[in-house]
């Protein structure tokens, strides 16, 4: 019956009880929400347990995004490109329709579902295809939108990341035409009764890299800004092979303003943001001192913590991030001794993701979880 504000857990000074004794609980009142643009959160069929998140806390949740469908780009038996839909077999609908239940008010459902479709290749030319040819993108389009119909989903996200690298390399001017791809099927989606949203997965690119990033940037975004509903920016995995978090407080303002570019002076600058959703990832990693790394969830870090009894846990005042050390005894094969591996874990703490919450409030942006 006490928030984590009221217990004095969102602070720098954390000790490992403070989790160890706390990660299961959750505050009475399930439905109250402090964050107040939009929130988005992604399940996965590899993780039963954020079914049940979602379920419990749906009233937080503005979208809700089953990572359930693919839509390959194949050859087809005749030797042309063939638009495949898989993971229908995913879909729960008795799961949806609880969702729905939950995050009511005044009988109306506040919380929508929309499906992530990831669109895959067996050649990568395949994304250049998609780019010129209309016929291509009529399939693709027809088989997002009947699954939609079919399914009765609010809408869907849109990921197809490596499309735009691909494309660009091949040929520069093909890139608006995979841009106004994304329009056309935009439009298609809209055009349904009720009006469903689209919302397009991006990755970020800092100012310094942005000259040489070929993603989808800030510039994709303004000749889409009218079209698509929502942008899902990646803002975590932070290019780095050593010891860090997942997603540095610096690097993912940087990010957000390359990203929204110009328009963050626009007179609509707000609106135009609040179509932004922030990256913020519960997951993080544990790297070894040799290099080594693995991402590690909730319950390896619980493991850890019962098994190696770690302390202290630092704050990492620039990264804005907690870390804790630990090490292991490890049997070297090529000597067949015995050695001592030291590993640091970066790992979300509520401190961290209270910062990154006052950062996208502060740029008046939502945020998407990956995952729950």
């Amino acid at each position: 019956n006490k928030h984590v504000k009221d217990l004095g857990l969102i602070s720098e000074q954390i000790s490992r009880s403070d989790i160890t004794s706390n990660y299961q609980a959750y505050f009475q009142d399930t439905n109250l929400k402090h964050f107040s643009s939009d929130v988005l959160g992604y399940v996965t069929p590899w993780n039963n347990h954020g079914y049940t998140i979602a379920k419990l806390f749906a009233r937080k949740f503005n979208y809700i995004s089953p990572v359930w469908y693919q839509v390959r780009l194949e050859t087809g038996s005749s030797g042309k490109i063939s638009v495949r839909l898989t993971g229908g077999h995913d879909v729960d609908q008795n799961w949806i329709a609880e969702i729905r239940k939950n995050s009511q008010v005044a009988g109306v459902s506040q919380t929508k579902i929309v499906p992530r479709f990831l669109v895959e290749v067996t050649k990568a030319e395949y994304y250049v295809n998609l780019a010129s040819n209309s016929k291509l993108q009529k399939g693709v389009i027809k088989k997002i939108v009947d699954e939609i119909k079919t399914q009765k989903f609010d809408g869907f996200v849109l990921e197809m990341t490596e499309a735009w690298p691909v494309v660009a390399q091949a040929k520069a001017s093909l890139r608006s035409k995979l841009n106004d791809f994304v329009e056309d099927l935009a439009d298609s989606v809209h055009d349904l009764e009720p009006r469903k949203e689209i919302i397009l997965v991006a990755r970020p690119a800092t100012e310094e890299q942005s000259s040489k990033n070929t993603y989808f940037k800030g510039s994709d975004f303004s000749s889409l800004v009218n079209a698509i509903d929502k942008v899902s920016l990646m803002t975590y995995d932070f290019p780095s092979n050593g010891p860090g978090p997942n997603a540095p407080i610096g690097w993912v303002n940087e990010c957000i303003l390359e990203f929204l570019g110009n328009t963050v002076y626009a007179p609509n600058a707000d609106d135009l943001s609040k179509k932004v959703l922030v990256g913020l990832n519960f997951y993080g990693k544990d790297v070894a001192f040799d290099g080594q790394m693995r991402h590690v969830l909730g319950h390896d870090v619980i493991k850890i913590l019962d098994e190696q009894s770690p302390q202290p846990h630092y704050w990492d005042p620039g990264m804005f991030e907690h870390y804790f050390q630990y090490s292991l005894d490890v049997h070297d094969p090529r000597t067949n001794q015995v050695r001592n591996e030291v590993h640091v874990v970066y790992y979300p703490t509520l401190k961290s993701i209270s910062s990154r919450l006052e950062l996208a409030s502060n740029l008046t942006t939502g945020i998407s979880i990956w995952e729950l």
